[in-house]
């Protein structure tokens, strides 16, 4: 049977957040408030994954590979989002905006697109020594 203590009051003196009475004046939490976190002996989402493709007999990195083939794939195929985001990824976020006229053809779509993925490599290409 657990017994419940009343947390300090926010109106105790010392560097407690005002309106929060889960921290004493010296930071630690009060008794009855729990910190924050994941709880002991949880793992993050990068552990589970890991370990579930290695029961696949794969890594975390082929796994994100496949990923990114697949949305080269898209994005050569005329998915605006799938290239905006290898576009992101590859050029960084500060990169152009490119606008796209509304009225292209899926063929011209897939075109431009294609500039730009070749746009990209040879910057990527001209940043490294």
């Amino acid at each position: 049977m657990s017994t419940a203590t009343e947390p300090v009051s926010a109106s105790c003196s010392g560097s407690a957040p005002a309106g929060n009475g889960s921290r004493r004046p010296d930071g630690t939490f009060a008794p009855g408030w729990r910190g924050g976190g994941r709880p002991r002996g949880s793992l993050d989402l990068r552990v589970l994954a890991e370990q579930r493709l290695q029961e696949q007999g794969k890594t975390l990195a082929d796994a994100v590979w496949e990923v990114f083939e697949t949305m080269l794939d898209l994005a050569t195929k005329g998915d605006i989002q799938a290239a905006k985001l290898v576009l992101e990824r590859l050029l960084g976020k500060e990169a152009e905006r490119f606008e796209f006229p509304v009225d292209l053809t899926p063929s011209q779509r897939v075109e431009q697109i294609r500039n730009l993925l070749a746009a990209a490599a040879l910057r990527r290409q001209g940043d490294q020594p």
